[in-house]
Parts: C-alpha cells; sequence; structure tokens
C-alpha cells in the first residue's frame, strides 16, 4: 500500500479486466494506487500480450486471449466466482451477455459504455433503430427486470462521458438553484427532476473539445485518436440520438421519435460523425462539433423527465452530446465519410507522441434555457497534468479512467443494486474521489446562444426561431 495515495476502498476479491487500451492503463493504475486490493487478485485479459515489465511492475495476472460468443462463458467460469468484479473496458464484447452472466453468478460488473459482439444486430436488417444506442440501453436495462437481479450491481456505462458528466450535471444544478434563490435539496430521482423543471432548464449539451496534437503528421489512410480509434469509429457511424425535450415545436426533417419504451429521445437517420450542432466551452468559446449518439444523453432524457398524475410527460430538456475531437481524429473521420464509411485499416492511438505542450481535453455539461442563460461545469485537463500519473496516459484517458475509479469504489460499497447508471449514485462522493485526476474543474456562466453573432447577410435567417434560441433547429446544422 502507498501511503502518498487516499485508500477510498478495500476488496479481497477477485478482479477481471478485460482490454488494455489507454482507458484500461489507466485505470488499472489508478485503482492500485486508491483501493486496496492485492495486485495478484487483479488479472488483466487481452487480445495482445502485456510487456513483461510492465506486468512485473505492477504485479497483476495477465491471459492473452480473445473473447468471442462462443467462449465467453467459459472464460468467466474459470476466472471469476460470486463476489467478484467484472471490469469491461474494450469493444466488440457484448455488454448485455456479460452483464447477463454477471448478474445471474452474483458477480459485480462495470463497463464504460454499451458495446455489442461485431456484427451483431438486434432487429430487422435495414431498421435504422437496430443500430441505436437507445435501443441497446432499453435492452440492457431490461435485465433488471426482477428481484433475482440484485444478487449483485452492474454498473453500466460509467467512465467520463458517460459517467463524470452526471456528476457534472447535478453539481451544476444546484449551482444554478443557489445563484438564483431556488431552494434545493433534492435526493430522488423525480426530486432532481423537478429542480431542472423548476429551473426552467430547456437544454444538456455534453460539449468536449480536445486539441491533444502529435509530434507526428497523420499518414493519409490512418485513423488516429486520443482514446479507441476502433471504439471512435463504432460510435461514429451510429445514427445520432438527442433526448427530446418537451420545449420543442417541431421535429428536424430527417428524425424520428423512439416509439417504444420511453419515447425519451429522437433518431436522426444519418450517421452521428455526419449531423453538426453548435456548442460551447470555455477553451475555445463557441465550437460546431458532431452529435455522436451517447448513453448518458439517453440517461439524462429519461431521469431528468417530469410527469403528471396520469402519467403524461410535462417536462424534459434536450440532451445531446456534441464532440469536437482532436484534429487529427476529426481529420481521420472525414476520411471515413469520403470512404462512404470504410472500417479503417490501419489505426493509431495518441499517447506518447503527444507533444509535451500539446493541448487538452475539455469536457462537461453546458446546462442551458434558465434564468442566468448558459452554465458550463466541467473537467479541463491538460497532458501535462495526465502524465504526472504516469507515461502511457494521456488527458482522455485519464479523465475516463478517473470516472471508472469512482465507479468501482461505489459498487464495493453497494455490491447488491442490479443495473444502475451514474445518475443513479451519489455525485459528491463520486466526484471527490475523481477530482485529483481532472485538473481544474472549471464552473462558467456564458452569455452565448447558438444564435450570437448571427450575421444574417453571410448566413440567411432560414428556418431559426428567433424568439427562443434553444430551439434545436436553432443548435442543429443540417
Amino acid at each position: 500500500m502507498d501511503e502518498r495515495y487516499s485508500m477510498y476502498a478495500s476488496f479481497e476479491g477477485r478482479v477481471l479486466i478485460i482490454g488494455y487500451g489507454s482507458v484500461a492503463r489507466a485505470a488499472l493504475l489508478l485503482i492500485l494506487r486508491h483501493i486496496a486490493v492485492s495486485p495478484g487478485r487483479v488479472t488483466v485479459l487481452t487480445r495482445n500480450p502485456i510487456d513483461a515489465a510492465l506486468q512485473k511492475e505492477l504485479g497483476v495476472q495477465t491471459i492473452t486471449a480473445t473473447v468471442t460468443p462462443e467462449n465467453y462463458q467459459q472464460i468467466l467460469d474459470d476466472q471469476l466466482g460470486e463476489g467478484d468484479i467484472l471490469l469491461h473496458l474494450t469493444a466488440g464484447i457484448s455488454s448485455y451477455d456479460l452483464i447477463a452472466y454477471c448478474l445471474s453468478h452474483g458477480i459485480c460488473y462495470m463497463d464504460a459504455s454499451l458495446e455489442e459482439w461485431p456484427g451483431v444486430v438486434h432487429g430487422e436488417k435495414g431498421d435504422y433503430r437496430a443500430r441505436c444506442d437507445y435501443y441497446n440501453r432499453m435492452r440492457v436495462r431490461s435485465l433488471d427486470s426482477n428481484d433475482a437481479s440484485r444478487r449483485s450491481t452492474a454498473f453500466i456505462a460509467n467512465g467520463a462521458n458517460p459517467g463524470l458528466v452526471s456528476y457534472f450535471l447535478k453539481a451544476g444544478l444546484l449551482d444554478i438553484a443557489r445563484d438564483t434563490g431556488v431552494p434545493a435539496n433534492p435526493h430522488t430521482r423525480e426530486e432532481w427532476a423537478a429542480l431542472a423543471e423548476m429551473l426552467q432548464v430547456k437544454v444538456v449539451h455534453v460539449s468536449e473539445r480536445d486539441t491533444q496534437r502529435s509530434v507526428t503528421s497523420r499518414t493519409k489512410g490512418v485513423f488516429r485518436n486520443t482514446w479507441s480509434p476502433e471504439g471512435l469509429y463504432g460510435e461514429a457511424v451510429l445514427p445520432a440520438e438527442v433526448g427530446w425535450g418537451t420545449h420543442e415545436k417541431e421535429l428536424p426533417k430527417d428524425a424520428k421519435l423512439h416509439d417504444t419504451g420511453t419515447g425519451s429521445a429522437i433518431g436522426i437517420l444519418r450517421p452521428g460523425c455526419t449531423v453538426q450542432a453548435r456548442s460551447w466551452v470555455p477553451l475555445t468559446g463557441p465550437l460546431l462539433g458532431m452529435v455522436i449518439s451517447h448513453n448518458e444523453t439517453l440517461a439524462f432524457a429519461d431521469y431528468y423527465t417530469v410527469r403528471n398524475d396520469a402519467g403524461e410527460v410535462v417536462y424534459r430538456p434536450t440532451c445531446h452530446y456534441v464532440y469536437y475531437p482532436a484534429d487529427d481524429a476529426l481529420a481521420s473521420l472525414r476520411e471515413v465519410v469520403a470512404s462512404n464509411f470504410e472500417r479503417p485499416r490501419e489505426t493509431e492511438l495518441l499517447i506518447d507522441d503527444i507533444v509535451s505542450d500539446g493541448g487538452t481535453d475539455e469536457l462537461g455539461v453546458l446546462i442551458a434555457g434558465h434564468a442566468k442563460n448558459a452554465y458550463w461545469i466541467g473537467t479541463s485537463l491538460t497532458i501535462e497534468e495526465a502524465r504526472k500519473v504516469g507515461m502511457q496516459v494521456n488527458a482522455t484517458s485519464l479523465q475516463v479512467a478517473a470516472g471508472i475509479l469512482a465507479g468501482m469504489v461505489w459498487i464495493i460499497e453497494h455490491p447488491h443494486e442490479g443495473i444502475i447508471e451514474a445518475d443513479d449514485v451519489d455525485h459528491v462522493r463520486a466526484l471527490a474521489i475523481a477530482a485529483p485526476y481532472l485538473g481544474t474543474i472549471k464552473k462558467v456562466y456564458t452569455d452565448w446562444t447558438p444564435l450570437a453573432h448571427l450575421d444574417t447577410s453571410i448566413v440567411p435567417r432560414g428556418d431559426r426561431d428567433l424568439d427562443d434560441p434553444w430551439q434545436f433547429k436553432n443548435i442543429y446544422v443540417p
């Protein structure tokens, strides 16, 4: 045990980490630093062998294997038992199947995003809904339909976003309530939703700007990113999705309202990397980013819904992700679009080759439409700050790992909760655990709106709503 670091929990069981990319490496470092668990009880399973020197330094067990639909149950049978923890941190392995196994065997589970087996689509071929995160999330949540599932906890979609942004949203709502004189002491989901309604919040953006850059120029045809090239490609080609607010007056022409489940979101019938929206971050001010479908914005739309006594929805904010990735990642995505979305044949993860003054990942929530217009709260982490944790870590991976650390502590302390999301946990405790690894926590009011500096001599007024700047039609750039 390293006495330089706070210990947030102790765990005597076994931990299996599936995956060892940039996020898993950073998460493993933080887990061994802040959770009292024997390294010999931690196993990392990865498709490629781990450096022997690193393995010796950390003291963990390793397995080199490819997890498939045919062998995952045998692997889990061999490695885990009741009371143990599975941490799923790789693409291309079904979250649904792993969660179902864990809940039925009394094993706690956590992932940073909901994944599926390669090529597997649930539903009719050609139906866009079968490829939407909305339906994947709804399918996973259906596993929590009976008391038997409460043998263990499955914390789904918890990293930075989804994950940390849920904690920032709650903190931000309390800040706005304080600054506008609105009494606030919410505890239940219904009370949090009522607070958002009372504040008249219309829009919640998960807005992110990543300015990290490499010392080398990108080679044409090579897909680069600062967290997972495979993961970014996978989510970027899914239909864009937006939690749909009750203040909205009309649907975009290329969108459909999801007609099953809670009906809280719309799908835009184009890949998210081709759908653009306006937002704002403190680092750069206004930004034009991609509406990539993400679990947290769908979860926000459900969590902050208010219904009347008849069960009718009377309030919900519009929620979506606006992502401006690192410049190399953006160029890579444009090549993907130009090639009709062909899967990249060569990828590069930007880690150690990021220049020492090579930028910042700024990620948070923009809460808008209330009495003080808009409020941004989130993490602004530089590459220099991230490297203090260790090499093979960048700002993006450390932000995700900080959320994972907070989630690991929570499931150790709450091992029998069934399926939960970041909106369901104590945001104060989670942020206190994650904050030492998040750089500067920024809290900024802004007078920016999607109509700011609109010059109709350059951009015709078109189909804009000048009476309500927070209509999606003002944010969305078709």
